[in-house]
């Protein structure tokens, strides 16, 4: 992940709650995989267009990917170990957004 897609990212994370949630269910759950609906349903309760633009945000900084199926796509977290480790790690620095990402699996207000 370079400079760019961090900031992107962090920006992304810190005004787009849905995109939080989102990313505190997948690096929680590294091997998961769903389509739009059943993240909207399973990982983040809200509605498909919203998760949705949610993931197209969080595909432009480089931290999911799509997997382009016959019957759709399906979303997970990047593939690439070096976002993986960043991400993890909060961008390497221990930012406060890192603790405050993974509580807001169980807090979706």
């Amino acid at each position: 992940m370079d400079e760019s897609q961090r900031i992107a990212f962090q920006t992304t994370i810190s005004e787009y709650p849905l995109c939080k949630q989102i990313m505190a269910f997948l690096l929680k759950n590294q091997h998961a995989m769903d389509t739009v609906r059943g993240i909207a349903t399973c990982w983040v309760s809200y509605d498909e267009t919203a998760v949705q633009a949610a993931l197209d945000r969080l595909i432009l900084c480089g931290a999911v990917i799509s997997y382009r199926r016959r019957s759709g796509a399906l979303y997970a977290l990047t593939p690439e170990e070096g976002v993986r480790t960043w991400l993890r790690s909060a961008g390497g620095n221990g930012n406060a957004w890192n603790g405050e990402l993974l509580q807001s699996a169980h807090d979706p207000s």
